[in-house]
């Protein structure tokens, strides 16, 4: 049963929203975990907290845990990849 079929008994708003459903493309939905990860940046890079650092710190070296201070980017495909996911929310 085509939607020729199932536009001819229905009303003519539900027989336009039956046409238009067949021509959407689903929306591409947000990585939620990236979202509260990373930031991108006005140039495009991928921006994101260490990890290694939220608790056992006494096993740590103090020049490992100067390393792991701050915030470092990620360049290449892995951060299209990122960019990807964000969708929308990307900038």
């Amino acid at each position: 049963m085509g939607p020729a079929a199932v536009v001819a008994g229905a009303p003519r708003r539900l027989a336009l929203k039956l046409i238009l459903a067949e021509l959407d493309v689903p929306k591409a939905k947000t990585h939620k975990g990236i979202k509260k990860r990373v930031k991108v940046t006005a140039r495009g890079k991928v921006k994101f907290h260490k990890h290694n650092k939220g608790h056992l710190q006494s096993g740590k070296s103090g020049n490992r845990k100067r390393r792991l201070r701050g915030t470092t980017t990620i360049t290449g495909p892995y951060a299209d990849k990122m960019v990807t996911l964000l969708g929308r929310h990307a900038r």
